[in-house]
């Protein structure tokens, strides 16, 4: 079998495949029920909240974008990418 050492106990090996250690218990989880009593969430009958966060997100993303137009931002990535095609035409044709 193989050796296996593992965690604060370096060192120190076990002739096992199956070899692992306990873990300490999680502190604040002692009186957590078990999970697999879980039942699904009903249904949610308001649909409002969701439909006010998609468009509360959509102002916020087309605000940056008008934010970032005003900077030139959009230029300044033009220009990056044509000068990144412009150095891979070169690096293929001397390369080439």
């Amino acid at each position: 079998m193989d050796n296996i050492t593992t965690g604060p106990t370096i060192g120190v090996s076990t002739q096992s495949v199956t070899a692992h250690m306990t873990l300490p218990p999680m502190p604040g989880l002692s009186g957590v029920p078990d999970l697999a009593g879980l039942e699904p969430m009903a249904p949610l009958t308001r649909r409002w909240p969701s439909y006010l966060g998609a468009a509360v997100t959509v102002v916020m993303i087309v605000w940056l974008a008008l934010k970032l137009r005003a900077l030139g931002v959009v230029a300044t990535w033009l220009v990056m990418a044509a000068l990144i095609l412009w150095i891979l035409f070169k690096v293929i044709t001397v390369n080439g």
